[in-house]
């Protein structure tokens, strides 16, 4: 029997078969139904499932690829890749956060330092693909982050944690800002770029008329 909580809608569970060839089961069919208080409000989407005993899996599962995209103030996407069909486990926390171990992480917590801002989950990777994406929201402006991975597969076989590091873009907004100059003695026009923050007329007239002074030019507009 499968127990589930108030709010629980998933679990999952392991099937062993002898080892003695003369009682071992291959493969088979169960059937699933509701049970308890609530068995009339939900409803399953299936009252069989198949099954098959394999081998016994001793291979490692493995993160072949870790990457963080789609930085902002305050979200992230990060993208696991994995070797194989596993549980991805994995906890978010600030940069310098030590490296959790898997009970930690596969428990969710408790987090031993409230001020590394952790937070846990866990994704299931699908057979017909190997990619996760997970979304990241309500980060902190301008905050280096480091996120630690986990897996285990059906044999549960795991991986040392690996980890990537990331920083969340400044609430400030940069823009690109361009300036002429003009040696009006030699008919040559140049410009400068600056990476600057956002600057009001005043700042950048301050500024082109310093560069200007120290390279003897004159202004443009």
């Amino acid at each position: 029997m499968v127990n589930f909580t108030a709010g629980q809608t998933s679990s999952s569970f392991t099937i062993y078969s002898s080892s003695d060839s003369s009682t071992r089961v291959p493969k088979g069919t169960l059937v699933i139904s509701l049970a308890g208080i609530n068995q009339d409000i939900y409803s399953l989407s299936t009252t069989t499932l198949q099954f098959q005993i394999t081998d016994p899996d001793l291979s490692i599962p493995y993160v072949s690829d870790l990457s963080v995209t789609n930085i902002t103030q305050n979200s992230a996407a990060v993208t696991i890749v994995t070797s194989e069909v596993c549980m991805i486990h994995y906890m978010l926390a600030l940069k310098g956060t030590v490296v959790p171990p898997l009970k930690e992480v596969v428990s969710q917590g408790p987090i031993p330092y409230p001020t590394t801002q952790s937070q846990y989950g866990v994704v299931q990777v699908m057979p017909d693909d190997p990619e996760v994406v997970i979304f990241f929201e309500n980060l902190v402006a301008e905050t280096p982050y480091v996120i630690y991975v986990y897996v285990v597969d059906g044999g549960d076989n795991t991986n040392t944690a690996v980890s990537k590091e990331f920083q969340t873009l400044s609430n400030r907004n940069k823009l690109l800002k361009i300036f002429t100059f003009i040696d009006r003695d030699n008919g040559v026009t140049f410009s400068l770029k600056f990476d600057e923050f956002e600057l009001n007329k005043a700042e950048k007239i301050l500024i082109m008329n310093s560069i200007s002074f120290v390279l003897s030019l004159w202004p443009g507009k």
